[in-house]
């Protein structure tokens, strides 16, 4: 991978935190469509699936989904995405397991 490629994706890299961490912001001022949507797009950015980023962004769309936040209640999507949280890298993994005994 050539230097210029490299930089590029560290860039992105660093765009998806920001984006998280805008999330959390909104989540916390209960802007609940803001934060869906900022958590989305982190999941599934480009090259970032299947990353520890990723995992810590589904957790937070299961939390929306299961609840409703911003979103309409679909607790099969919730259940399946904390599913995957908790086989994952994630610092919400046992939070995660946690939901699924509920």
């Amino acid at each position: 991978m050539s230097s210029k490629k490299k930089l590029k994706e560290l860039s992105r890299e660093q765009e998806f935190k920001k984006l998280f961490k805008g999330a959390i912001e909104a989540y916390k001022s209960h802007e609940f469509k803001t934060s869906y949507n900022s958590f989305q797009s982190v999941t599934f950015g480009h090259k970032i699936e299947n990353t520890k980023l990723a995992f810590d962004a589904k957790y937070f769309l299961a939390i929306h989904l299961m609840y409703g936040f911003g979103v309409s209640k679909n607790p099969n999507k919730a259940l399946r995405l904390f599913k995957e949280v908790s086989k994952s890298n994630s610092k919400h993994k046992n939070e995660a397991k946690k939901c699924l005994k509920n």
